[in-house]
């Protein structure tokens, strides 16, 4: 049985799909964001030798030093945005990178570019 109601009978005026567009626009806010990060040219950094890479990681590590860490993989011809965060540990050639928002990322040694050690932003300094 199929239960048809006129619109002059509702109880409210039925906006139909206008009430769903605070939920797309969310949506395409977020993908909005997303391809803003990804179409930033990320300039290349110099390569960096395996020993002094290997010196860089043990003392950010040894320092919890936050750090930035490009990476040799491309993205349509662009380097990927550096990885900013701090290095949590390290094992069997990978490194384990804490990322600003709470991310654990696994990064294998031979996959690292550059590094830059990056000085901590202090609360009282925040412009």
């Amino acid at each position: 049985m199929e239960r048809n109601v006129s619109p002059a009978n509702w109880l409210y005026p039925d906006r139909g799909m206008v009430k769903w567009l605070g939920y797309f626009l969310s949506d395409h806010t977020q993908y909005m964001e997303n391809e803003k990060t990804e179409a930033q040219t990320v300039a290349e950094e110099d390569q960096q030798s395996p020993n002094l890479i290997a010196n860089l990681l043990d003392s950010a590590w040894q320092q919890h030093q936050t750090i930035s860490l490009q990476l040799n993989e491309l993205r349509n011809g662009r380097h990927a945005p550096d990885l900013v965060g701090v290095i949590v540990g390290y094992d069997a050639g990978f490194v384990y990178c804490q990322e600003n928002n709470d991310q654990l990322r696994v990064i294998p040694v031979q996959t690292i570019r550059h590094i830059q050690s990056l000085k901590a932003e202090k609360w009282w300094d925040r412009a």
